[in-house]
């Protein structure tokens, strides 16, 4: 295992960043053996203390004509993910030009599920963005009977209220 110690046996404690392990992937390219296609790197990720080692993944790959890797998704110590991109939230996605998601079934129905807390009045939110500025939203309201749950689309820079789908068939 890594340690910051000098000496044989030393138990130096490592600290945030700190490289603890690495597969590398390597090809002979017919000039040497020295080109990484692929990398998966281990690192703390936070501050270290007696028994308790915060660590990260990351997943590199090298794009075609290019000789080293680029880090392309991570996976933080708290569980957050993010792919081409560090995560600040549990999931982040992201890529110059457009960006796809995916959800495909071969062979039968496919879902995507937004889940709220099991506690009622708890709301599921479907937020669009530009940059940073809220463009519009799709809410809905968990509230405790179906006739008071409301599915809301709100649209705009001041997020107006366009459409309320009610419950109650209002």
């Amino acid at each position: 295992g890594k340690s910051r110690g000098t000496s044989v046996n030393s138990d130096t404690i490592v600290q945030d960043d700190d490289q603890l392990g690495s597969i590398m992937f390597v090809a002979a390219d017919g000039t040497d053996r020295n080109s990484t296609t692929a990398s998966i790197i281990s690192y703390v990720d936070g501050t270290p203390g007696a028994n308790d080692t915060p660590g990260r993944l990351v997943f590199a790959t090298t794009a075609d004509g290019a000789q080293a890797p680029t880090d392309r998704m991570w996976i933080l110590a708290d569980g957050k993910v993010g792919i081409g991109i560090t995560p600040t939230h549990n999931f982040n996605l992201s890529s110059s030009g457009g960006v796809e998601a995916r959800f495909a079934s071969t062979d039968g129905d496919c879902s995507l599920q937004i889940s709220s807390d099991t506690d009622e009045g708890q709301s599921s939110i479907f937020s669009f963005y530009s940059g940073t500025s809220a463009r519009g939203s799709i809410t809905y309201d968990h509230n405790t009977t179906a006739a008071s749950q409301d599915m809301i689309f709100k649209t705009g820079d001041n997020a107006v209220t366009a459409i309320t789908l009610s419950g109650s068939g209002n």
